[in-house]
């Protein structure tokens, strides 16, 4: 029987995941899932810039449908508190990490079911711990799971993230299949990841096959 067993990484500050301006988005996030505020802060927290994350709020907030306008003030005042921060980068890894998590948990009830999951952390399987760690990990009682490398951009990804999925997926079996997750449009991923291929042509038979995309404009099709 194979053994996969999760670990949390070392390096992981937890501060981050328990800042409370990130909470409060993420609730606000999952609570318009299947909206346009969804879709619109997506949007806002994959820009790098406060001021165009200002010039966003008030055109989406001038919109014909103006209903959600105080969520979009609220909106403003975290998201200015986040992008204030010296660590706004890792609160925003850290954003995509767990928007991803509490989404795929809403899809398959993984908590509830008792499932193995874990976010950033290293995965051993049969007495191996992988080299690198990975954003997000469940696996369910029927011994199918999947591992998640989240990029706010698609640029952030390299070779070593597509190695780590390839090598994960390899040595379960096929039992845990690899995603990659960016905020970035799908053609700029799948540009970024043949370039990556270039680079390793050996992760290419696992991104032709299996390796999964999910984009900005993926995310409520996917999750739904």
């Amino acid at each position: 029987m194979m053994q996969i067993e999760f670990t949390e990484s070392p390096m992981k500050d937890v501060r981050f995941y328990q800042d409370d301006n990130l909470k409060r988005l993420v609730n606000i996030t999952l609570e318009y899932f299947n909206t346009r505020v969804f879709e619109d802060i997506l949007a806002l927290i994959s820009t790098d810039d406060l001021v165009l994350i200002r010039r966003l709020i008030s055109k989406f907030k001038s919109d014909d449908d103006n209903s959600f306008g105080n969520i979009y003030d609220e909106l403003s005042v975290i998201l200015t508190d986040i992008y204030n921060e010296k660590n706004r980068d890792n609160l925003r890894g850290c954003f995509l990490e767990l928007i991803v998590f509490e989404l795929l948990n809403k899809k398959y009830d993984i908590i509830s079911n008792r499932y193995e999951y874990g976010i950033n952390g290293f995965l051993k399987i049969n007495g191996q711990e992988c080299k690198r760690s990975v954003d997000v990990f469940a696996l369910c009682d029927m011994f199918k799971g999947f591992v998640c490398e989240c990029k706010i951009n698609s640029n952030g990804f390299e070779d070593h993230d597509i190695e780590n999925l390839n090598l994960i997926y390899i040595h379960s079996h096929n039992i845990l299949s690899p995603y990659v997750v960016s905020l970035s449009p799908r053609f700029f991923i799948e540009r970024k990841l043949n370039e990556l291929y270039k680079n390793d042509d050996s992760n290419v038979i696992v991104h032709g096959q299996f390796i999964k995309i999910i984009s900005m404009t993926d995310f409520i099709n996917f999750f739904n």
